[in-house]
């Protein structure tokens, strides 16, 4: 679980910025955006694992 909190807190900004555009578009365009939220978790998942084999793969993290 290490390198996953690494990994929030390399990007932390980022998923921040996605949070508060779907929060936007759901307050201006539909409230359907609302349902989206949720799938951020799955990508901070996936983005994490994919982040974790490559650093694995270069040798920087054991």
């Amino acid at each position: 679980m290490h390198p996953m909190l690494a990994f929030y807190k390399q990007t932390w900004w980022l998923w921040l910025i996605f949070l508060a555009v779907f929060v936007a578009l759901s307050y201006y365009v539909s409230p359907l955006f609302v349902i989206m939220i949720p799938g951020l978790i799955l990508y901070s998942i996936y983005f994490a694992v994919v982040r974790i084999s490559e650093l694995k793969e270069q040798g920087k993290l054991k």
